[in-house]
């Protein structure tokens, strides 16, 4: 991989992007059966849902399966949420750091994963897309990320290896809610064992870990505001489609307003 430059732009940096973990979230006050959340399964994974291990604990329902692609989990907190959830599929953990894919290929599952979600959820008054993407490369690699990501960095923050920024840079919208909360946080993180690890969260013997490698982090959740009453099925889908335009913007062209 070649080493950014001073004036590495979003586009250059783009292609690099692999992807971590993969959430789209739905707020809905609905209750839902297992074998419905097991159908949902079936129709991203393409697999039956016998293929997939299923849990009814009363209020939580879960359905977790595998692919040759990625790992899957469907969590149901009835009345409250539905969480879909994606990372790299078994045995690349502790091995490839953003094991799910280059983001480029993993949006193709997250659109599918929205279109489920959309066409089989009820009762939604928020929704949250959130993909996580990584990047392996030196301490000043990351910080030219980052200025090239965000801007506004001086060229004599270049030799730090702790760097992590977050803004919510949200907009007024006319749809469910009002508001489209944006929010970015990009940082340098390290990792061990496969783990991206940011500095100060997680205590770390370096003497012991010599081999970590250092990561720019990307995460991003697009979310909108708590509507007062629950969406039509055309609003869920504006709504959902908004999320999913504003987070591949950032991704795309950086953080703008």
């Amino acid at each position: 991989m070649s080493m950014p430059n001073a004036m590495t732009t979003v586009a250059d940096i783009l292609p690099s992007w692999n992807t971590a973990v993969f959430r789209f979230t739905v707020f809905s006050t609905a209750e839902y059966k297992l074998g419905e959340v097991q159908q949902w399964w079936k129709a991203i994974a393409g697999s039956p849902e016998r293929d997939a291990s299923s849990q009814n604990l009363g209020k939580v329902l879960q359905v977790a399966g595998s692919t040759a692609d990625y790992m899957g989990q469907i969590i149901v907190q009835n009345r409250q949420r539905v969480d879909f959830v994606f990372k790299e599929p078994m045995g690349t953990q502790g091995g490839v750091v953003g094991g799910l894919g280059k983001w480029s290929v993993v949006r193709a599952l997250a659109d599918k994963v929205v279109n489920v979600a959309v066409s089989n959820l009820g009762n939604v008054k928020r929704v949250a897309y959130a993909p996580e993407l990584v990047r392996e490369s030196t301490a000043l690699e990351s910080v030219r990320v980052i200025r090239a990501y965000m801007g506004g960095i001086s060229e004599s923050w270049d030799s730090t290896d702790e760097l992590s920024l977050n803004i919510n840079l949200h907009r007024n919208y006319s749809g469910p809610g009002g508001r489209i909360n944006r929010v970015v946080s990009i940082s340098i993180a390290k990792v061990i064992w496969g783990i991206p690890v940011t500095g100060g969260t997680v205590e770390v013997d370096l003497e012991t870990h010599k081999d970590q490698k250092p990561i720019t982090r990307l995460t991003i959740d697009v979310n909108n505001r708590q509507a007062t009453d629950d969406m039509s099925v055309e609003e869920l889908k504006t709504v959902s489609q908004t999320c999913v335009q504003f987070a591949n913007q950032f991704i795309e062209q950086g953080v703008r307003t």
